[in-house]
């Protein structure tokens, strides 16, 4: 299978992308309870249930503009591609969050995610998640709302650095701080350096080693984004702190685990520790020279991940 490579992303391929979302696929507004997500679906419109579905599972503060041309990649490769965007974020956004990353309850993800396979019909569908997306996942199988059989986690957020501190300690510290920002007025305080969106540079940054793949996106994200997302508050990260997993609920589905080798974004250390913890299928891959965003990265890594994933799931 062939991906689409860092000399692709030019403005023709972008249009060409816009004109297959706007002709392939279709939004959808799907109610989760109090509030709603926002979905995107890439159905072939012959041959219904002849082609397997793929639910992607984004990462904090992206959205599914992000992953278009892996769903095009995808789609073209004879799979039905279903994705949405996060309550608080892209197009499932609202003002109220100011462009930081805030949640009431991590429940909220999990719930999110229950009401996307809902809504869509998803039954045993394979899942490619991502960081953040990873842990809402590995949520999910817990309470045993996946019936899936294979699940992909891509640089999992399973621990977020807290400077060697027990995680009950880290939420406690956060939930400290939330409430002087409350005190204050303030209901989305936010740690030091955190702030909202300002597009990155590429010189210094830990996402990614390919300059053009991050300009691609920044520029579709500052034109086409309703919501954009900068850093956490104080709320979101206690929250993180408190949802560490010990383990995962495996069962029978079958899972990857993709960690890259120089992420500076999620702490690896304790991904293998979780696995040998757990019972099941699990099996973890190094995805050398990488960085956290590997399906945003330089076309060698982003390749190599491509290709493991494809791989597993056609096995």
């Amino acid at each position: 299978m062939e991906f689409t490579s860092e000399n692709d992303l030019n403005n023709s391929y972008r249009q060409m992308l816009l004109k297959f979302k706007n002709s392939k696929c279709s939004w959808d507004s799907i109610p989760c309870g109090s509030f709603s997500v926002a979905g995107l679906a890439c159905v072939h419109p012959e041959g219904t249930g002849r082609w397997k579905k793929l639910l992607i599972v984004q990462g904090r503060a992206e959205t599914m503009d992000k992953y278009l041309s892996l769903i095009h990649d995808l789609y073209s490769a004879g799979y039905d591609i279903y994705t949405y965007d996060h309550p608080g974020q892209g197009y499932s956004g609202s003002q109220e969050n100011a462009g930081l990353s805030w949640i009431r309850s991590y429940n909220d993800y999990v719930t999110a995610l229950d009401a996307v396979m809902r809504f869509y019909q998803l039954e045993d569908p394979f899942i490619i998640s991502v960081s953040m997306g990873a842990l809402v996942a590995v949520m999910a199988l817990k309470r045993n709302l996946l019936p899936i059989s294979k699940l992909v986690l891509v640089t999992p957020m399973f621990r977020v650095e807290r400077k060697g501190l027990p995680a009950w300690l880290a939420a406690f510290i956060c939930d400290f701080f939330e409430l002087l920002g409350r005190i204050t007025g303030n209901r989305r305080a936010a740690p030091l350096g955190q702030h909202p969106y300002r597009r990155p540079t590429f010189a210094g940054n830990t996402k990614t080693h390919s300059e053009r793949r991050l300009n691609f996106y920044h520029d579709w994200y500052q034109s086409g984004r309703i919501f954009p997302i900068g850093g956490v508050t104080w709320h979101w990260l206690g929250e993180a702190y408190r949802h560490e997993p010990v383990r995962i609920s495996a069962g029978d589905c079958r899972i990857l685990l993709l960690e890259a080798q120089n992420d500076k974004v999620v702490d690896n250390s304790a991904n293998a520790k979780i696995v040998r913890n757990s019972k099941g299928s699990i099996e973890i891959r190094g995805i050398r020279g990488g960085y956290h965003d590997l399906l945003n990265e330089s076309d060698e890594i982003r390749n190599q991940t491509l290709r493991q994933i494809m791989s597993f799931l056609e096995q």
